[in-house]
């Protein structure tokens, strides 16, 4: 009895957490939010210039009511079978996510020794078990299926067929990297849970994953703070009036440029004998036509099919890159409209010089975890090899002394922390420990926002771009919650192999690469040696290539800095000199 109410708290605090994450984060669509600044449907925007840019003398924006009329059904119309599937996806993603939080808790009453031993224990495995689940079939399945059919439920044999094979290959991938794990445990060892085999590999995804966010972030975190203060990045300068007028012209241009393609097309289609569907007084007119010389015309018809086929495909194909054009610079504009609002609010001008010097030392953070992998750590490791660590490393230290292993800037600090403020509650072993976590969380903190805006520029080339908004907000909170759920458990994994041993039994016995059967006192040095040579080298090649990416990308964007705007005039020029003014 004591054991249920002892554990009747935690089930209440991850229920809450669950009924939390679907009323507000997912309910709300935060995510979809926070990925694209303001949010403003192309029916609301001259409302809204109304409303907060007064002030300024902006251009009145040209609406597409076909435009709006898409833009609004995917918000407001849901079928009995949509609503079905939103709910699920939601109370996924909801559990996921609460299940995720749940396990820190448990990490904390561990550490905390809260609770007694078998309560800590039933929960670890009702909680790692559930998660692993989630993580490994449901949620993967759902994203392979709404990425490669745009739905969570095949309705064809070969569109099942593409799903299983795509999962066949997520399977695939979690039981390579649990084949790096085999020299602790190896598979055929009847000792190992499948459980066990199973978490092992989710962690070396994890930890991967992990490694990549941190390469992301400390190359493109430099990189954009210091070009965002010396003012050489296009997006740090300041939004003025005639850069909001610019892109309100170049899209209303755009969109009297798309209404002429169509009014020619339409002219072709007709002229053709085809049925031109957004005139309705042409297709009135075509209906009552004799029934001969509605025969006459269909024979005509089929006379002209080869001479106006080629114009009407370029006619389509030039009227949809208008389209892309149209939808991108109104996210252009919003960006601006919202970077305009954001750089003369008091506040935030207020936190951006309080944040000035916090940036600066995460880049200069950055760019040492650069220089202490590729010049300190990568060399040792190339130069003497692993037993180098093996012999050196003093990790778990039974006298709690400052790891070896480490961030040294973790270790400098706690050291200057400890030489200040000598009456600290605390050893310098678990002050190494927090800031060590402190650094790592603020570093991925800042990668995992890259990552959010590499995933948002990136999107428009999965197949399910263009699909709903629906579906792509579902597989946006989809993505999110396999994200956060395999970094809580490879988080777990590092912090597990970053404590003595003596402090976290149970986790020991769980997240350990040698399985619970593990009875070698060596076993936690070995797995944080693997842990951190694994993690520089999938960090080196990180860094190499985004810097690789980023210098490109510069190229890119220089080159069309020099040739957009001038050939866009030409353009708009050329057409029709009147649009200018329109």
């Amino acid at each position: 009895m004591s054991i249920i109410l002892s554990v009747v708290p935690y089930f209440t605090i991850v229920s809450g957490l669950g009924i939390w994450a679907y009323k507000l984060i997912y309910h709300n669509n935060l995510i979809q939010k926070y990925s694209t600044y303001l949010y403003i449907p192309k029916v609301h925007i001259n409302d809204y210039i109304d409303k907060n840019l007064k002030h300024l003398n902006l251009i009145r924006v040209n609406i597409d009511s076909h435009d709006d009329l898409h833009e609004e059904k995917p918000s407001v119309l849901y079928n009995s079978k949509s609503d079905m599937l939103n709910r699920i996806i939601g109370i996924v993603f909801s559990v996921t996510l609460s299940l995720s939080v749940g396990l820190i808790l448990l990490i904390l009453l561990e550490l905390g020794d809260f609770l007694d031993a078998d309560s800590r224990l039933g929960l670890f495995k009702i909680t790692i078990n559930t998660l692993i689940f989630l993580l490994v079939s449901v949620v993967p399945i759902f994203i392979i299926s709404l990425l490669a059919i745009q739905d969570i439920l095949p309705k064809t044999l070969p569109s099942a067929g593409l799903v299983s094979i795509l999962y066949a290959v997520w399977l695939l991938v979690l039981h390579k990297c649990g084949d790096l794990t085999q020299s602790f445990n190896p598979r055929g060892d009847v000792s190992r849970h499948v459980v066990e085999k199973v978490i092992n590999e989710v962690s070396i995804v994890g930890i991967t994953i992990l490694a990549i966010l941190s390469g992301v972030g400390s190359i493109s975190t430099p990189y954009k703070i210091f070009e965002k203060y010396k003012g050489l990045e296009p997006d740090s300068k300041d939004v003025n009036q005639v850069d909001i007028n610019s892109t309100i012209q170049y899209f209303n241009n755009t969109l009297s440029l798309i209404a002429k393609r169509k009014s020619e097309l339409n002219k072709l289609q007709v002229a053709a004998g085809g049925t031109v569907y957004n005139l309705p007084n042409d297709s009135h007119r075509l209906h009552k036509s004799p029934k001969k010389l509605s025969l006459l015309h269909k024979v005509q018809s089929f006379a002209n099919i080869s001479k106006y086929d080629s114009e009407e495909n370029e006619l389509i194909k030039e009227i949809e890159s208008l389209e892309s054009l149209k939808n991108t610079l109104y996210d252009d504009l919003v960006k601006l409209i919202s970077k305009y609002t954001l750089q003369n609010d008091q506040y935030n001008v207020s936190l951006e010089r309080l944040l000035y010097w916090g940036n600066m030392s995460l880049a200069i953070y950055c760019v040492y975890r650069i220089i202490n992998v590729f010049l300190v750590k990568l060399p040792l490791l190339l130069f003497y090899g692993e037993d180098y660590y093996n012999v050196s490393s003093t990790v778990i230290d039974s006298n709690e002394e400052a790891p070896s292993s480490k961030d040294a800037l973790a270790i400098t600090l706690s050291k200057v922390i400890l030489s200040v403020f000598r009456n600290l509650p605390v050893s310098e072993a678990q002050l190494v420990n927090q800031l060590s976590f402190i650094l790592s969380a603020s570093l991925f903190v800042c990668s995992f926002s890259n990552v959010l805006t590499t995933f948002k520029s990136f999107s428009r080339f999965f197949p399910g771009h263009s699909s709903s908004e629906t579906t792509k907000n579902w597989l946006k909170h989809l993505i999110v919650a396999e994200l956060v759920g395999v970094y809580v458990i490879a988080t777990a994994l590092l912090i597990r192999t970053n404590l003595p041993a003596t402090l976290s039994n149970q986790i020991s016995k769980i997240l350990s690469l040698s399985g619970s059967a593990a009875k070698s006192p060596n076993a936690s040095i070995e797995e944080v040696v693997f842990i951190d040579n694994w993690f520089d080298k999938i960090f080196a090649i990180t860094c190499v290539i985004t810097s690789i990416v980023i210098f490109m990308k510069r190229l890119l964007e220089e080159d069309r800095l020099n040739t957009d705007s001038s050939s866009y005039d030409e353009e708009s020029f050329i057409e029709d000199s009147g649009l200018k003014l329109a």
